[in-house]
Order: structure tokens, then sequence, then C-alpha cells
């Protein structure tokens, strides 16, 4: 399916599905939401469905409080997707990150579009923008706006969408950045996007209970190795329910140890009721999603990915620690690289 053949299919109004990825993330929501502002305004019927909850932090976007969370409300949200004549998919490269959603969606007879930034898409969707190098599916949705010369309709709220994934998936313009994220910003600024607000909302809104968590969390459960210019931190169940947990508490929680002098390599080990998961980051030119791949069955960007582990937690834990000890040599030169920039 190319671009004219995609114009033209939204040439009329459509009854359209938009939707994410398990336990969405600001980019998934950001990206989704805006990309529903602008096909409302285009006369389409739209359903943003999200797998599962997503961080009460992201409420303040516009359409947020319309999103069905599919697996509180199957039996509706399987209408939606059978009723789709048209279904977008965002910020993933693979159904099964879709969780409950998948068998519905694999089955949905609606042609399929893919906008993401992860590496090796599944062959599943007619129309396909992959872009690896991009920041986010945020700035991609603001690229296709223009491709599709939908430029016009972009306003306040659709700009506050997309700055929203911009800022988290580069960690507040940390990494991942091109001239192409600045110049997007710029133009999402111009009509009125605020990123002090959204920086309020995401950053500094924190319950009594997640501040606690992070302090917990560097204070007793950060280990650091310093012959390895690496950290983790390992949070059990009990761990989380201490401090009454909620979704998107623990958001941006494996960035910190990136901010020890000469640490390159983060992990952040969650144990959860079926499943132990990793987040990893990294600076430089250490390939985190290399290391998901190889050890943990994940994958994701380079210098940002997740992997997951079967088995208890504390095999979970030293099984890392064997795996990351055999990098010492990389992880140490690419400490070396980082000083010497």
């Amino acid at each position: 399916m190319e671009v004219a053949e995609l114009q033209q299919i939204l040439a009329k109004p459509k009854r359209i599905v938009i939707c994410s990825h398990f336990k969405p993330d600001g980019d998934a929501i950001g990206s989704s939401l805006g990309l529903a502002l602008i096909l409302k305004k285009m006369g389409h019927e739209i359903n943003v469905i999200m797998p599962s909850l997503y961080p009460e932090f992201l409420d303040g976007l516009e359409g947020s409080r319309e999103i069905l969370i599919f697996n509180q409300a199957i039996p509706l949200g399987v209408r939606m997707i059978e009723a789709a004549e048209l279904i977008f998919c965002l910020d993933f490269n693979d159904l099964s990150r879709t969780n409950v959603m998948q068998p519905y969606l694999e089955n949905a007879s609606a042609p399929k579009v893919l906008i993401d930034h992860h590496l090796d898409p599944k062959d599943f969707a007619d129309f396909v923008r992959s872009k690896p190098q991009a920041s986010s599916t945020c700035e991609m949705i603001f690229d296709w706006m223009q491709e599709m010369d939908l430029g016009h309709l972009l306003d306040k709220d659709i700009a506050n969408c997309l700055l929203t994934g911009l800022i988290t998936d580069t960690g507040r313009f940390k990494f991942a950045l091109s001239p192409n994220v600045f110049h997007i910003t710029s133009k999402l600024l111009a009509v009125g996007g605020d990123i002090e607000q959204i920086n309020r909302n995401i950053f500094d809104s924190f319950s009594e209970d997640r501040l606690r968590l992070l302090g917990f969390s560097l204070t007793e459960r950060m280990q650091v190795f310093p012959d390895l210019k690496a950290a983790y931190i390992a949070l059990s169940i009990e761990d989380y329910k201490k401090f009454n947990f909620k979704i998107g508490d623990n958001e941006g929680l494996v960035n910190f140890p990136l901010s020890m002098k000469d640490t390159v390599f983060s992990t952040l080990i969650s144990e959860t009721d079926d499943v132990i998961k990793f987040s990893f980051r990294s600076q430089g030119d250490f390939a985190v999603n290399e290391f998901a791949k190889k050890y943990f069955k994940g994958g994701g960007h380079k210098n940002a990915s997740g992997g997951r582990y079967h088995g208890k937690f504390k095999e979970a834990i030293a099984y890392f620690e064997q795996k990351m000890k055999e990098y010492k040599e990389t992880l140490n030169q690419e400490a070396l690289n980082q000083t010497s920039e």
C-alpha cells in the first residue's frame, strides 16, 4: 500500500481503530492520541484501544479519557476491532506486543497501517512506516502528517500529544537526538505545545509512594559494579507492594544509575507474578538491544531495550550478573571512550 492509496482510503469517513503495545508508555499514548486527533479532524470515527492500563501522569492529554483498556472490556474491544475499516498499529513491531489483543488483530479483516521505530518489524501490516533511527513514534507521526499533506491540521492538543512521546523517548532530550527532533519540536511549540506543562505532568507529579520507592530503590536495591562501569536495581514483588505500586511508578528509574560518573550500563530488574522483566539502558556504543536479544529474549534500541527471564527472582539476578561480567572489557573501553570525547 502506497501513500496515494492510503490517502484515497482516508478520503472518505472510516471506522478506524488505533492501538499500541501492552503497558503503553508516553510514546505509545502520545502517538496514538495525536493520530486520533488528526483523523477526527478529517471526519473519521476513531477508537483508541490499549491492551492494558497506562500511567496516570498521561491523563492530561486530550482524548486520554476516551481510551478503551482492552483487558478490562474485552467484548467491547473485540466488537470495535471487528467493525474497523482500518487499523493503525503504533509503536510496536510485532503483534505479540499487544498481548491479549493479538489474536483479534490477527483475525481482523481491516487493512493495517504500521508506524513504528523499533528494529525488525514483522510482516503483518499492509502499509508500513518503519524507521529505527527515529527518536520516537511521535516523531514519525509528525513526519507522516507532512507526507500525507495534513500539516495544516496541527494544533496545540496534537502538539502536546506528540511532544509527550518526544520528551519521554529521548529522556528529556538527552539521547536518540537528531536535527529532525529539534525541527519538529520547534514546529510543535509554534502552534502552542507546552513543554513545561508536559514535564510537570510526567516528572513533577510523583505521589509520595512513588518518591519513596525511588529513594528505596537507590539506597537499598541499587548494586554498583565500579570495575564493570555498570549498576542495576532489582525490585521484588514485595518491594513494589510496600510502596503501593501503580503502573508508571518505576518509569525512568532505570536511568538514574547512568547519572553516576563512568557508568555506561544500567539495568532495572522487576519481579512480576509470571516473569522477571529487564529494562536495559546504556551510553555510547554498548548495544543493550543485542545483549537483551542474546540472553533475555528481548530487543529494542541500541541504548534502550528490554527483556525477560522465566524463573525465580534470585536465579534471574545471578544469571544477569554472570552475563554482565563477561562484558567487563567492552564496558570499560566504552567508559574510556565516553571520557575521551
